[in-house]
């Protein structure tokens, strides 16, 4: 007998579409591909579809499947994750090997509600990138952490661990959540359409995404805070938390010394992305949309044909490589026509790094080298970064990550 069909997880037609993205339209080889949570079995729902069109992609599964059903299994590596509580008298947890030896990741969430976090979106979404359950004895009880044990704002969570893994977080290039239909873990099976505007009682029906895994969860936050569910679990003291130790995380409200990546407090995070709410349910703006600061920018596309009659882009094809990278990263971008460009490296907070450019280019394919150094010449550590590239007409982002 097969129980939870309705069960509300990322829908196998989106995993397909990111494929389809990847391979036909970025040129990744299928090979190179893993999918799949380490946690979960990889069900045929989800195997067969994917695996007609892409069968050279590792389908990752917790018992790695059987003579009938082949998977691809998930062994650990021998790289740990400390947690920055020092829980004492627990086994010790390590990364899998499908991460360690990945270039990046993408983190491709669900847009659902929860009884224990108050949400579950692109950060609990790592709960899955253990092998094993979150609350299994002898290792560290990762519900400890969550707002329905640990209501009090300023207390420690294990969300900015994961999302500052070196190997986790740290390697994740894209933020999406599946929203097109929303549920409440662990309570319904089935999902629920959503009753405030713009959904007025039909489904969600929306794809979010960021490259920043802090404002990403803020806006999906927001959504949650403003329609609830029956429960109310999105409105319980301490769900938006573990978003404000993120922000944070080089000086958090809990005095946590946030360092997945050491044994003992070595080397502190640095701050994970941006935090904000909207300025109400209606208009639904932040900072960069109103113009009063460099936060989250919230940007809606409400059909096919909306994006189809969006502007050419004055800069395209941004990309950085090596990514990660242990001293020297080269961005490369393509320019419409000439024009005054600003190219910058930025961190996470906002902060500015060093420029590299400040002047006229010409049309074409252009290559910028940053050498890991700041405006003085300093090195600088290891964290992920941004790099902007801006015109008169348009702004591009992307994430760098630079590993010492």
């Amino acid at each position: 007998m097969v129980t939870g069909r309705d069960y509300m997880n990322t829908a196998p037609q989106m995993v397909l579409a990111l494929l389809h993205q990847l391979v036909d339209e970025l040129g990744v080889v299928p090979s190179d591909i893993s999918v799949g949570d380490p946690l979960c079995l990889f069900p045929n729902e989800y195997y067969d579809p994917c695996f007609a069109e892409f069968p050279d992609v590792h389908y990752l599964d917790y018992f790695g499947g059987n003579a009938e059903h082949p998977r691809t299994g998930v062994p650990l590596s021998d790289v740990p994750v400390y947690w920055s509580c020092h829980p004492v008298d627990v086994a010790q947890d390590y990364v899998p090997t499908c991460f360690t030896e990945a270039t990046y990741l993408i983190n491709f969430a669900n847009f659902k509600s929860h009884s224990n976090a108050g949400v579950t979106l692109s950060a609990k979404n790592h709960y899955g990138s253990l092998v094993r359950i979150p609350l299994d004895d002898s290792y560290y009880n990762l519900h400890l952490c969550l707002a329905n044990v640990a209501p009090d704002y300023g207390s420690y969570r294990a969300l900015v661990d994961l999302q500052g893994h070196a190997h986790l977080g740290g390697k994740t290039l894209l933020y999406l959540i599946d929203g097109l239909y929303s549920g409440v873990h662990p309570d319904d099976l089935e999902p629920h359409r959503w009753d405030f505007s713009p959904f007025d009682g039909d489904w969600t029906s929306s794809l979010f995404a960021s490259q920043d895994p802090i404002a990403l969860d803020s806006v999906c936050f927001d959504f949650m805070q403003e329609e609830g569910d029956p429960r109310l679990y999105p409105q319980q003291p301490g769900a938006d938390d573990y978003l404000h130790e993120g922000v944070l995380a080089n000086d958090p409200l809990s005095e946590t010394f946030y360092d997945p990546d050491h044994e003992g407090d070595v080397q502190r995070l640095q701050s994970l992305g941006v935090h904000e709410h909207w300025n109400n349910p209606v208009d639904m703006q932040y900072s960069r949309n109103l113009g009063t600061g460099e936060g989250i920018e919230l940007i809606r596309i409400d059909s096919p044909s909306a994006v189809e009659g969006l502007a050419p882009s004055e800069v395209r094809g941004l990309r950085g490589y090596p990514n990660p990278s242990h001293h020297q990263t080269t961005f490369q971008f393509d320019l419409a026509r000439a024009q005054h460009v600003k190219v910058a490296v930025y961190a996470t907070d906002g902060r500015l790094v060093t420029g590299l450019v400040d002047g006229i280019l010409g049309a074409g394919d252009h290559r910028v080298i940053w050498n890991g150094t700041d405006d003085r010449g300093r090195t600088v550590p290891t964290a992920t970064y941004f790099i902007r590239v801006e015109t008169a007409g348009d702004v591009l982002n992307e994430r760098t990550i630079l590993v010492r």
